[in-house]
């Protein structure tokens, strides 16, 4: 049985509750103080990382970029400290939990304010274990404490069914987003599983929701990919009919996939770039609303990934799927192989 080390938010009175949790044992430390180490320009630097420097990561941007890597690395030292490093009880709870192994613990971060969820809670470190995302069995977020939905579809080892959706608007840009597609099929190519795989045209919000509605319980995974969200509301980009940019609300989103009962949508982001800092946050907003309006689970990728390791991602992800993981150790398999 895999125990529970959850980091519970409450906002009310800015403090933390960190607990244990084992089926119906649960240990908790009180609540203690907690202050969000990012400010402004902090995410505009990691904007700025993800997007900026990978696209051209030479010349004097290199130094630029070991700056923000070391800051990085100090983050994630500064949000363990804050947890774990609370209290000689917190400090014991998560030291036993090494004893133990790591491997036999999910990390939850629950709280209902999109900013505390969007914070990198994968770069947590000690001096002691180094990171802990690799060694855990999952680390997920949640809108609230209550145990994760179970996978509802049934996966065979026979056959994966797939809805892929690349809109990519008309927007003058002189360089239009950029997505996941390529990988996604020499991904889906290289399982050793049977793939069902349908390509929406065109990727129409009226497209999608006939597509689901004449297969509902069919897909066991839409993919959402090269997505660019409205800097104004916040909605997910999709296109019209004419190939312009048609804004899709969370809600109208979320309601056709729970009607065709889809238990999973995993959506990467596109663009070239400067980047909008906001956008992490953008998309934790995206993902809570998602999940409160009844989607089992959401994965979001809110920065584009470079080069060889969007596929890298995909692949770990997908075979973990495929091979029988729940969604949580899926991404911890394709994330695993990212820091690698």
């Amino acid at each position: 049985m895999v125990k529970l080390l959850e980091i519970q938010d409450l906002p009310d009175s800015g403090q933390l509750r960190l607990s244990c949790i084992a089926g119906a044992e649960r240990q908790t430390v009180p609540p203690f103080a907690f202050q969000n180490p990012l400010d402004a320009a902090d995410r505009a630097e990691i904007a700025w990382y993800f997007q900026e420097y990978q696209t051209y990561p030479f010349g004097p941007a290199k130094d630029r970029a070991e700056a923000v890597e070391a800051g990085l690395r100090n983050l994630g030292r500064l949000l363990f400290e804050a947890v774990f490093g609370s209290s000689d009880t917190a400090r014991r709870l998560f030291t036993d939990a090494v004893a133990e192994g790591l491997a036999n613990y999910q990390l939850s971060i629950v709280s209902s304010r999109s900013d505390f969820l969007a914070l990198p809670w994968e770069l947590l470190n000690s001096p002691e274990t180094s990171y802990l995302a690799p060694d855990l069995a999952s680390l997920v977020r949640q809108v609230d404490a209550a145990p994760l939905p179970d996978y509802p579809a049934t996966l065979t080892t026979e056959q994966l069914n797939i809805l892929l959706v690349s809109p990519f608007p008309e927007t003058g840009e002189a360089m239009p987003p950029a997505g996941l597609g390529a990988e996604t099929l020499q991904v889906l190519e290289s399982l050793d599983v049977q793939v069902a795989l349908d390509y929406l045209r065109p990727p129409t919000f009226a497209a999608l929701s006939r597509q689901l509605a004449e297969r509902p319980g069919h897909y066991h995974l839409v993919q959402l990919e090269g997505l660019q969200l409205s800097p104004d509301s916040g909605d997910l980009v999709l296109e019209a009919a004419d190939g312009s940019p048609s804004p899709v609300t969370v809600q109208q989103l979320a309601a056709a996939l729970t009607a065709a009962q889809v238990p999973v949508l995993v959506l990467t982001a596109g663009g070239r770039g400067a980047a909008n800092p906001a956008t992490a946050n953008s998309w934790a907003e995206l993902a809570q609303e998602l999940c409160r309006c009844g989607l089992p689970a959401a994965v979001m990728l809110p920065w584009r990934l470079h080069n060889a390791a969007g596929a890298n991602f995909l692949r770990r992800f997908y075979q973990a799927l495929v091979d029988g993981n729940e969604i949580a150790a899926a991404v911890a398999e394709g994330r695993d192989g990212l820091m690698n």
